[in-house]
Order: C-alpha cells, then sequence, then structure tokens
C-alpha cells in the first residue's frame, strides 16, 4: 500500500504484506532529511552506476523479505 499527500499527491509512505512490521517513509519529503540515518540498501541492481553506497551498510539487489 503507498501513501500520498492528500494536496500535492506526492508520494510519501509504502506499506507492504512482505515487510508488516515496517514503514518505508519518502526520504525526500522530510523537512530534516539529514537526522534519517540509513540502515540499509534496497534495489541496488537499478542503482545508477555514479551512486555510491555505504560499504558498511548491508544491501539486497530487490525487496527484502
Amino acid at each position: 500500500m503507498r501513501y500520498f499527500c492528500g494536496k500535492c499527491g506526492a508520494h510519501l509512505a509504502l506499506f507492504t504484506r512482505n515487510s508488516p512490521d515496517d514503514i518505508d517513509v519518502t526520504i525526500a519529503t522530510l523537512d530534516r532529511p539529514e537526522l534519517a540515518a540509513p540502515s540499509r540498501h534496497i534495489w541496488i541492481e537499478n542503482r545508477l552506476p555514479w551512486l555510491r553506497l555505504d560499504e558498511h551498510l548491508p544491501g539486497v539487489e530487490g525487496e527484502p523479505f
């Protein structure tokens, strides 16, 4: 299930049955995104070639189940 802003339509968050205890928040919608430290990388096979990932964080190629 995806959540959108009722005013502007921006994508705010995502909830999946595959991870029922988690909700993924779209970081670009936060007022202070620098305060939300990443805990993992997902969909790394689709990342742009110039994007550098933190090698100390776990990563998965698709949706983590």
